[in-house]
């Protein structure tokens, strides 16, 4: 019997950690053709079921597109709910849709609340947002040594470090300091002493 065989059964009598592997089977094409349409219909059992990976997953396919007529609003509701539950990804991605006003209504504040959650969960591309929201002061006090910092742990964490480069360029040699300080403090209390 293969793997497919054996999840499909298990999914069919409700076990949702067997849904939510065979909505990543057809979502990835692992060990089967991709079909996108049979990824959301297992995702959207198990997330009605509370299964965080399936809500998160359910989200991107809506956000994409992928399966379903793409559906911003729909994402939403779904990165919500693994966020809710302490997804770091699904946060993130929730508060790019606050940031960005997709699905939701544009509220800084909010983007950069989910921002922060995700960011102090190591998510680099979190940290590099929230450097973006200090960068601009979207949602936050404008704080180029804020920005810097997020941004400087964003790389630390192997993200992107533009958001760091692009506050130094703006910053003297004495907020670097206390930007890169307070990076080494922030990742040194595991995120609990950040600002």
């Amino acid at each position: 019997m293969t793997a497919y065989k054996i999840f499909k059964s298990l999914a069919e009598q409700g076990y949702i950690e067997a849904q939510c592997k065979l909505g990543l089977m057809h979502d990835r094409g692992e060990g089967l053709q991709q079909d996108y349409a049979d990824a959301v219909k297992w995702y959207q059992r198990a997330a009605e079921q509370a299964h965080v990976l399936a809500q998160y997953n359910l989200g991107i396919l809506h956000a994409s597109g992928q399966g379903v007529r793409q559906n911003y609003a729909e994402a939403a509701k779904w990165y919500r709910k693994a966020a809710k539950r302490g997804h770091a990804s699904a946060q993130c991605n929730l508060g790019f849709m606050y940031h960005n006003g997709l699905g939701v209504l544009q509220d800084y504040a909010k983007a950069a609340d989910l921002y922060r959650s995700a960011a102090e969960q190591q998510d680099a591309g979190a940290q590099r947002n929230l450097g973006i929201m200090y960068g601009h002061g979207w949602g936050v006090p404008q704080s180029l040594v804020k920005a810097h910092m997020w941004g400087n742990i964003a790389a630390t964490n192997g993200g992107d470090a533009s958001v760091r480069d692009v506050a130094a360029e703006r910053m003297t040699s004495k907020e670097i300091a206390e930007a890169q300080q307070r990076a080494k403090v922030c990742l040194a209390s595991n995120y609990k002493d950040c600002d």
